[in-house]
């Protein structure tokens, strides 16, 4: 009767689902699982662009006038 404990051990079971998972790890279901979740989270994060836009142009006048920094 011992053998059949064997199969409802819990360790059994952690390393049957180990198993499992890494063999489906370079499937093409699981890419295109995390390229979906990946997708979903960047909309989900997506924001409105602001109209507050500052473009600072450094040119020779400015380094001439301002100096280099540091």
């Amino acid at each position: 009767m011992k053998k059949l404990d064997f199969w409802k051990a819990d360790w059994f079971l952690g390393v049957l689902v180990t198993l499992l998972v890494l063999a489906a790890i370079n499937t093409d279901l699981v890419q295109s699982l995390e390229r979906k979740a990946y997708d979903l989270g960047v909309k989900a994060a997506s924001r409105t662009p602001s109209d507050k836009v500052a473009v600072i142009a450094i040119d020779k006048q400015s380094i001439d006038n301002i100096g280099r920094w540091p």
